[in-house]
């Protein structure tokens, strides 16, 4: 049984773009771990097992980052190639042999195809399960966060107008030996003494539950003492806290499908957005890929900018700024209008794909002195 044979140049261009393509990824998954990771050390680690945790939310993230700089990766790496070989002059070496511009330009596609299938493959297998994991790591993160309120050792003064004294910690939120000293109301005065305590969320508070303690309160006319077994004390109120209900990405595309409309209308509309989505994304990689195609032989061959090749690739990166932005757009217009969501999710690859024939048949239409092939 015969190999099938495949040309030289479908696998030089073929290898050249998926070696572009994972050094795009590279650089943007770098980037944008680093701007994670750089905003989670803001709120001030110093424990070496929350450093590892990091490192688990880092990679726990990695499905949901490629998720998105998926297409932005494959138009970075398209755009690169094309920019060495029209200063290569490659391309117009192979129709030298021979080769048409369909020919040349069907490994670039091929290539887009394979990275659509890979794309699918992170957005149905890998992503809900590795995002559920990540939601779930970085609310004990946060949980974790809030410890620095009870340094041990030390009176901890980082609430305004409120001093807490903790002995010693057991665990990550249990603590012995708690001495708080709240003046925030300049009214009055209140002292508390606990055995043991922790620290929990309710809502968008910070609340400490003290156990088996008392409690004094001074004013300007008199003073009050009682004991308690458990009382809860708001350190601190209006707090972003990371929402532990679930998120469209955690779920799969048989769950996004199946869910029925519930009393939440908008988490359920807000599914549907993200089904939606999730599906065409992938899809970019492909359109980024015409985009740019299109753009290489309406400019290069109509003379507009033979010889001036870093115009070219200026006009091609305006271009997919131009189109993810509209992708944007179109989603906030999405969450914004609801009832209309799945009619804007699909209207932007639209508009994008009719301006861009647009263009081509706006160039047809210049005079021309040769003729080529349209792809």
């Amino acid at each position: 049984m015969s190999k099938m044979y495949v040309p030289i140049y479908f696998k030089d261009i073929s290898i050249s773009l998926g070696k572009y393509f994972i050094i795009a990824c590279l650089g943007l998954t770098l980037i944008t771990s680093i701007i994670q990771i750089n905003a989670i050390l803001i709120i001030g680690i110093s424990s070496t097992e929350l450093y590892f945790d990091i490192l688990k939310l880092s990679l726990y993230s990695l499905p949901f980052i490629i998720f998105y700089i998926t297409p932005f990766a494959f138009f970075i790496a398209v755009v690169c190639l094309l920019y060495k070989y029209r200063k290569d002059n490659y391309i117009l070496s192979l129709q030298t042999l021979g080769l048409s511009t369909k020919q040349i330009y069907k490994s670039f596609y091929t290539t887009a195809a394979l990275v659509v299938i890979f794309h699918y493959i992170v957005c149905v297998c890998v992503l809900p399960s590795s995002y559920k994991e990540f939601k779930s790591l970085q609310w004990d993160l946060k949980q974790k966060h809030l410890t620095k309120f009870f340094e041990t050792g030390i009176i901890n003064t980082r609430i305004p107008d409120l001093a807490i004294y903790v002995d010693k910690t057991r665990g990550i939120d249990v603590f012995d030996g708690i001495f708080i000293v709240d003046t925030r109301d300049k009214e009055v005065t209140r002292v508390f003494f606990a055995a043991e305590g922790s620290i929990k969320l309710y809502g968008s508070e910070i609340v400490v539950v003290l156990r088996n303690g008392s409690y004094h309160q001074i004013d300007h006319h008199h003073s009050s003492f009682l004991y308690f077994d458990s009382y809860s004390l708001v350190v601190q109120s209006n707090v972003e806290i990371i929402n532990k209900t679930q998120d469209p990405y955690e779920m799969n595309l048989l769950e996004m499908i199946n869910l029925k409309d519930t009393n939440d209308g908008n988490f359920f509309k807000k599914v549907k957005i993200a089904l939606h989505q999730r599906i065409m994304w992938p899809l970019y990689s492909i359109i980024f890929t015409i985009l740019c195609l299109r753009l290489e032989w309406c400019l290069y061959y109509s003379n507009y900018v033979r010889g001036k090749d870093s115009k070219s690739i200026v006009i091609m990166i305006q271009s997919g700024l131009l189109l993810s932005s509209l992708n944007f757009i179109m989603k906030n217009l999405s969450m914004k209008f609801l009832d209309i969501s799945t009619v804007l999710t699909y209207l932007n690859p639209i508009l994008v794909l009719q301006i861009i024939f647009w263009m081509i048949a706006l160039i047809q239409k210049t005079k021309n002195n040769r003729k080529w092939h349209i792809v």
